[in-house]
């Protein structure tokens, strides 16, 4: 079976690289690495292409601290290029009309 494509390759890349930034040797070793671990796997898996990473808090193992730490990354990345940075437009709940 072919392995799935990461949606979101830049995003992966950059919370790789949070995870082997850790000393998790002086810190006492794995266990503090599990939260970045959830969150590799998490993009890893993920079919969606996201735009802003306020959006990825939708997959399960990407948390606030993941998700400031990437926005600032993306507001860097895009200074540097030249890019807009992508506005984060929250998920609008569903309207009932009566």
């Amino acid at each position: 079976m072919p392995r799935k494509t990461c949606a979101n390759p830049l995003f992966l890349k950059w919370v790789k690289g949070f995870h082997s930034e850790k000393n998790y040797k002086v810190r006492g070793g794995p266990p503090r690495a599990t939260g970045y671990e959830k969150a590799i796997t998490a993009l890893e898996n993920c079919t969606t292409e996201y735009q802003h990473p306020k959006e990825l808090k939708v997959l399960t193992g990407i948390g606030p601290t993941c998700i400031s730490r990437l926005t600032e990354k993306l507001e860097e990345h895009c200074e540097r290029n030249g890019l807009p940075m992508p506005e984060y437009a929250p998920p609008q709940r569903g309207l009932f009309l009566l």
